[in-house]
């Protein structure tokens, strides 16, 4: 059949043209359900498949088999009999002795039909088109069950107009219907090209697509484009507009539509959203967004949104903007949290720009660019302000400020000084009525954040300098301004005046309710704490603000908030993962990283993340996954390929000299990589800039590299000088570490007493402030001297055995995860005090529970050291016992020690 070529709306819904439905009734030919329900909206086709289904079943069956009913939605019980009396008239099958019709039963009139001779062969085929939900659900119900009455010798076909199921449920969850809704019926990419091939006579993928996703794949709305093909699209899409009017809107009251129109603002969202909008109790909201899938929105199952339909969304639109334009300023406000983020509509958002002289416009921007800068959110305020005509936001100065601001933090520096010109000169030319004084400061901030994220970047006492130049200015950007400065001074170590700057910081985006912010000062300030010796308050007061950020993020529900919430526990999370890390705790410092570093990444917060990421370079080294820490260096590096004056090539050489010494590897091609500047470093030089982390990680590089050459004394130097300096800075941590190394170089250069004596030091420390990472982390090589130490009990009185049982522990497994082979000596020692074991009786096993016997193990940790059971323990000192002839466990230390098993403790 050829179709005409042009098709107005009401042809268009009809069942006159041809559609390729053999899809849908071959699925419905070989089902073996009862009853087959076709239901959706106008326009879906369900005639012509109830026509297809007609014709297929005439060509199978006997003509008295098959019967077609066209009703309409007026037609009531009595139209239905009188049309099925009809037919049994034409065939004659009206018994001659029956009461009148009025009296005689559906089931009857269907019992005569399905003519009990033959209906164990070819049941009778009824197919009922053109009833509606609403209108005849009695009709429908009555219907449904009469066929089922019979016992399969009826299969029922109905084509049935329905929006919004209204019929009792149990009728939708038997087993014996097949149920085909708009989902089903829609065209798939397959019939649409087919359907182009037939109308027009060719079809190109891009147009198929382009149609598909224009029309959700609605039968009559394909068909209205196709007949209309070579009309302009403003045409096309009043046609469609009309279809929508004629077909869907009779559905709905105004309250329906008004809150549709409202929700179409968004092209996605989600629950909260949609409550938020509608101004509806969440579980109402969800309850009712049901009712429109899958004709208006289409639920994502991935993520929770619901996606509006590309045909129905531009309709509801302008539905807003002609009948319900004075709730626009209302209904705007309550969809501001989502403004320029993607589930907002491109014409919701041209409409508001367009609206940007006006107040609630202006403010509403104004608000959302306050809002994205409080969450460093630069990338949003840039796609806003550039909607905006560049005329319009030169007028609006505070959009206009941050923009530029968010020029600066993407590193478009140049684009930033151009724009800021722009408004300088804005304000010569045009009159200027606001407070002028703020106006210079706001400028002068954003060219000092200029100068400071300039590249290649300034060094670090220019950029302190240029902080502190801003820091008395009334600009929108002093929470930016303290917040750099805090972390500058705590760049490196840990003094008074950064845990003031910390401290300041604190209190101002506090009283600006700028989470992010706060919680990112906050985890500095405990680190300084950490570094400083007070471990537990730092890790107590770091876990409890985390487990804070949960509470609050189960009792919100604005996106702002969330979004703040999600980020401020991602930096929690990282700087707690940081501290735990330095207790030896991998595990859960690994798994603290995991979860923030993806939320970290996806923010602009460069500096965080990157910082994450050497966490994490920290972690796989320690686990002896070398090659996963290469690669993480070399994402960094790709993320951050301008490092100039930022530490961060000198925190990589140094990260990538630990991977080379951990592969037995020179330590030179990290310093040739990075441009080690070697001329430049002297003692004179080491730690001159107190601001500059740069510094003491090339100091670190040197050290190594001169250890490397065996330049013990140059090294002992610059240990000690650095020394002095983590001991004048009050930092802990870096106070070991400088220990360490001036201990190993000392018992390389024959020092022994003061090499044990630094070690001891540095024990202690470890000991009473858990720094254990700062002891295992041998990047030096002092390991040698510390396994020489224990081998000779050379550590002081003062370090309890339950602390040197679990560093022994703890070295074991870092050597075994590097493949590090112990020094000769420790090796030798052990293999002459297990042969004195073996002269005794005692077993391998047996000599290594009475070695964690001797540390001052119990039960319990022994056999978790030795991974057996509990009772295998006691075993084993029992035959300990028998074979030594003690009596206890002190016994069996003391007259172990006699015999050359352990050392003295």
């Amino acid at each position: 059949m050829i179709l005409p070529k042009k098709k107005t709306v009401e042809t268009a819904t009809g069942s006159d043209f041809l559609l390729p439905r053999s899809r849908l009734t071959n699925k419905i030919l070989h089902a073996k359900a009862d009853t087959i329900w076709i239901g959706s909206p106008k326009g879906l086709g369900k005639s012509v498949l109830i026509h297809q289904l007609h014709k297929s079943l005439l060509e199978r069956l006997p003509s008295n088999r098959v019967i077609l009913l066209q009703l309409t939605h007026d037609n009531d019980l009595v139209d239905l009999l009188a049309a099925l009396n009809q037919v049994r008239d034409h065939l004659n099958l009206r018994p001659a002795a029956i009461p009148t019709a009025a009296t005689e039963s559906l089931t009857d009139i269907l019992d005569t039909l399905a003519d009990k001779a033959s209906s164990t062969k070819h049941p009778l085929h009824l197919l009922v088109d053109g009833l509606e939900t609403r209108l005849n659900g009695s009709l429908i119900h009555y219907l449904t069950q009469s066929c089922h009455a019979l016992s399969g010798r009826v299969r029922l076909y109905l084509g049935v107009d329905n929006f919004v199921p209204l019929l009792p449920n149990a009728l939708f969850l038997d087993q014996r219907h097949l149920h085909l809704d708009m989902q089903d019926l829609r065209m798939n990419r397959e019939e649409l090209n087919d359907y182009f091939q037939l109308h027009l006579g060719d079809s190109s993928e891009k147009e198929v697509t382009r149609v598909l996703k224009k029309t959700d794949g609605i039968p009559s709305a394909i068909a209205l484009l196709l007949d209309n093909y070579d009309e302009s699209v403003a045409h096309q899409c009043m046609l469609l507009t009309e279809w929508i009017d004629q077909n869907l809107l009779c559905y709905l009251d105004p309250m329906e539509m008004a809150r549709l129109a409202g929700l179409s603002l968004l092209s996605e969202f989600d629950v909260n959203q949609a409550s938020q909008v509608i101004g509806v109790p969440p579980t109402e909201t969800r309850h009712w967004l049901q009712h429109y899938i899958p004709l208006c929105f289409n639920p994502r199952e991935d993520n929770g949104l619901f996606v509006w339909s590309k045909l129905m969304q531009p309709f509801f639109f302008n539905l807003m903007m002609e009948r319900y334009k004075d709730l626009l300023p209302d209904i705007f406000k309550r969809v501001e949290p989502w403004l320029a983020s993607s589930n907002t509509s491109d014409r919701c958002m041209d409409y508001i720009v367009a609206c940007i002289e006006k107040p609630w416009a202006c403010d509403m921007l104004r608000s959302r660019c306050k809002t994205w800068y409080g969450q460093r959110d630069a990338t949003s305020v840039i796609q806003l302000a550039e909607r905006i005509p560049s005329s319009a936001r030169l007028r609006q100065r505070e959009i206009a400020f941050y923009y530029c601001w968010a020029l600066i933090i993407h590193k478009r520096i140049s684009d930033a000084r151009s724009w800021l010109k722009e408004v300088e000169r804005s304000v010569d030319t045009a009159p200027f009525d606001g407070n002028l004084s703020a106006l210079k400061d706001n400028i002068a901030v954003l060219n000092a954040l200029a100068s400071f994220f300039d590249m290649p970047r300034p060094p670090c006492s220019v950029r302190v300098g240029l902080l502190e130049s801003c820091m008395n200015r009334a600009s929108l950007f002093q929470g930016e301004i303290l917040s750099l400065y805090a972390n500058m001074l705590h760049a490196v170590g840990t003094s008074d005046v950064s845990k003031n700057a910390l401290k300041q910081a604190i209190n101002f985006h506090e009283g600006n309710n700028n989470l992010p912010h706060v919680s990112h000062a906050k985890m500095l300030l405990w680190q300084c704490e950490y570094n400083q010796g007070n471990t537990d308050t730092a890790l107590a007061e770091a876990q409890a603000y985390l487990s804070s950020l949960h509470t609050l993020n189960l009792h919100c529900s604005d996106s702002d908030e969330l979004r703040a919430l999600a980020l401020s526990t991602a930096m929690i999370k990282a700087g707690l993962a940081e501290l735990l890390y330095e207790r030896n705790e991998l595990s859960q410092a690994k798994a603290l990283y995991e979860e923030a570093i993806p939320e970290l990444v996806n923010s602009d917060w460069s500096y965080v993340s990157v910082i994450a990421h050497i966490g994490m370079i920290h972690l796989y080294i320690s686990e002896g996954s070398l090659e996963k820490s290469l690669q993480e260096i070399e994402r960094i590096k790709q993320r951050v390929p301008n490092r100039e004056n930022t530490s961060l090539d000198a925190i990589l050489c140094f990260e990538s000299m630990r991977i080379l010494r951990a592969q037995g590897k020179s330590v030179l091609p990290a310093a040739s990589e990075y441009g080690m500047d070697i001329q430049h470093l002297s003692v004179e030089s080491l730690f001159m800039d107190q601001y500059s982390k740069e510094r003491l990680y090339w100091i670190k590089c040197y050290i190594m590299m001169l250890i490397e050459q065996k330049n013990y004394t140059s090294a002992l130097i610059y240990s000690v000088k650095g020394l002095i300096k983590s001991l004048g800075a009050n930092d802990h941590r870096c106070r070991v570490l400088f220990s360490n190394v001036k201990a190993f170089c000392e018992f390389k250069l024959n020092q022994h007493a003061d090499a044990f004596s630094s070690m001891n030091i540095s024990m202690q420390l470890v000991q009473k402030h858990q720094f254990i990472r700062a002891l295992l982390n041998d990047d030096f090589g002092w390991s040698e001297l510390w396994h020489h130490m224990d081998d000779r009990q050379e550590f002081g009185a003062e370090l309890v055995p339950s602390f040197l049982s679990e560093m022994r522990s703890c070295m074991m497994t870092r050597e075994q995860n590097l493949n590090i082979t112990p020094p000769p000596q420790s090796r030798q020692d052990t293999m002459v005090r297990q042969e004195n074991s073996r002269k005794l009786g005692l077993t391998d096993k047996e000599f290594e529970i009475l070695t964690l016997l001797a540390e001052g193990l119990c039960n319990k940790k022994i056999a978790s050291r030795s991974e057996i059971a509990l009772t295998t323990v006691k075993w084993h000192l029992q035959n300990i016992f028998g074979k030594l002839q003690a009596r206890n466990r002190t016994e069996a230390v003391v007259k172990a020690q006699e015999h050359a098993i352990i050392g003295k403790i």
